[in-house]
């Protein structure tokens, strides 16, 4: 018996036993090293550059028409919010019938009513004058000003910018302002992807102490699991199975009753789904139908699962009480949900700081007077 085990520990006799017969270790692949090596070395570079010329209050501030960031240039230091303001004398049931776009201006606050006034980019002139001679010769001036325009109401979205709230007091949600649509349009200023994607990393700039919290709680119901698993094994796996199936049931028919309400239901709907705060209408109740669909069929693949292998399930809880007592055996081994934490949060702020001040690189030109 003795002879068989030592004649197993090795591929033939002729390898020594302490290991020396075996061959130096080298790199087998250099190609691939050298391709990983550049593509680090391009990541640094491209960090260093975002370092270097970023500005990560692009993301959670606006521009002005003259290529100000509110809140954060000198001299809009004091005025965060980005305000549209009315194009024209048109109204629509006293109410501005359109938006400047390409002249936003910036505010202190976003106004509640329209007995204020506030500073706005007018059209500019053109004044041509004959300079007469035998030739055609002609001057053109082209004057551009300010002039005083009443605000409307509006309310802040997105943290940074002022919208039209005209009908708060009829229940109407956000998204049903024609104004507001036409700003969240995929072409508008707040609605195209280069925006969304901005202001979704700059969200997370300005929200990190929730990200941290999230963390943190992370943490402590991962070694909750695991004191259930050690407890008992079978029924934390079942509890944690039927936990995310009744999720995805409910969140499931949550946002499929986007397309089924109507009425005060359907605006109460609307007004409790965050969805409709940030596109328009239309889009927001095919996104809210696609995401419900997912998560149901989602809950029926589990459901029928859940029902294939049940008997497995408690077949395999023997293996899970047993990684269970290797885990509290060995106190390194109780650390992992701490380090793993905190190896991700650091990646991931690394990651994502990178990201935005690579996207905070972008230049923004000042409107000028051939657009």
């Amino acid at each position: 018996m003795a002879r068989s085990m030592a004649s197993e520990t090795h591929f033939s006799d002729d390898h020594a036993a302490d290991g020396s017969g075996m061959p130096s270790r080298s790199c087998t692949d250099v190609p691939c090293l050298v391709v990983f090596l550049g593509y680090v070395a391009c990541m640094v570079g491209i960090s260093i550059y975002a370092f270097q010329t970023g500005q990560p209050q692009k993301l959670t501030h606006g521009f002005d028409y003259k290529g100000q960031l509110c809140g954060v240039d000198k001299a809009v230091e004091d005025k965060p919010m980005l305000f549209w303001c009315p194009k024209g004398n048109k109204t629509l049931h006293g109410h501005p019938a359109d938006l400047d776009i390409k002249h936003p201006v910036c505010m202190a606050e976003c106004p509640s009513q329209e007995l204020l006034s506030v500073h706005c980019f007018d059209n500019p002139k053109a004044h041509v004058k004959d300079l007469g001679g035998s030739f055609p010769d002609e001057q053109i001036t082209i004057q551009t000003r300010t002039v005083r325009k009443h605000t409307y109401p509006s309310q802040a979205f997105a943290g940074m910018f002022c919208v039209p709230r005209f009908h708060e007091k009829q229940g109407h949600i956000l998204g049903d302002e024609p104004l507001v649509q036409e700003l969240l349009d995929s072409h508008g200023p707040i609605g195209n992807g280069y925006f969304r994607t901005a202001a979704a990393l700059g969200s997370l700039r300005r929200s990190w102490q929730s990200v941290v919290i999230a963390v943190l709680l992370s943490v402590v119901f991962s070694y909750t699991y695991l004191f259930a698993l050690r407890c008992a094994p079978y029924g934390t796996s079942i509890a944690s199975i039927v936990i995310v199936m009744v999720a995805s049931l409910t969140l499931g028919i949550y946002f499929v009753l986007a397309s089924k309400l109507s009425g005060s239901w359907l605006t109460h709907y609307q007004n409790t789904n965050s969805l409709y705060k940030i596109f328009d209408t239309e889009y927001a109740q095919w996104v809210s139908w696609v995401l419900g669909m997912l998560l149901l069929f989602a809950f029926g693949f589990m459901a029928c699962g859940l029902a294939a292998i049940r008997q497995s399930i408690k077949q395999a809880t023997g293996c899970v009480r047993v990684a269970a007592e290797c885990v509290f055996s060995m106190p390194t081994m109780m650390l992992t949900p701490c380090f793993e934490a905190i190896f991700k949060l650091v990646l991931w702020f690394a990651l994502l700081s990178s990201l935005m001040w690579l996207l905070a690189t972008a230049e923004v030109v000042p409107t000028s007077l051939d657009e």
